[in-house]
């Protein structure tokens, strides 16, 4: 209908199978601050064209997809392939956390300790927010603006 869609990190592979694309579920765990790059296409994408290098953004998932033929693969990271897609003009996903900030990172390390302790050992959520989170919150707030401007 080409209304505007955007899935962050499980709304990315809500989005795919309805589209055309299958999930793979269940992969190893990608926690914490890794970098995302953008893929060839993201410079001429009206979104991903935010994302101009590599750039450390924050994760936590372990499932990611595979696009449909119609989808443009538009950022990657080492481990995991489809890190952002764009659908048509209006479907966006990204699989990282475009919107955490160092308030919500902060937030989710203490909602979530146990969880992270069992999972990922050692959190040192300070050092790791003191080392990547400004740049993290300068390319997120930009792929946001880019997105709603896309629309406006």
């Amino acid at each position: 209908a080409d209304k505007p869609v955007l899935g962050i990190c499980l709304g990315s592979p809500l989005i795919v199978p309805a589209l055309g694309g299958r999930n793979i579920l269940g992969r190893p765990l990608e926690f914490g601050y890794h970098p995302v790059s953008p893929t060839h296409d993201a410079a001429a994408d009206p979104v991903f064209r935010g994302l101009k290098a590599p750039t450390p953004m924050f994760h936590w998932h372990e499932d990611t997809v595979e696009l449909p033929e119609s989808a443009v693969h538009l950022a990657t990271s080492d481990q995991t392939r489809v890190q952002g897609f764009r659908i048509g003009r209006a479907v966006y996903g990204f699989q990282f956390h475009v919107e955490a900030t160092e308030d919500i990172v902060r937030e989710w390390s203490a909602q979530f300790a146990a969880e992270i302790a069992e999972r990922v050992g050692q959190w040192q959520v300070e050092t790791e927010i003191a080392r990547h989170a400004v740049a993290a919150r300068q390319v997120g707030a930009g792929l946001i603006d880019c997105w709603l401007d896309h629309f406006a």
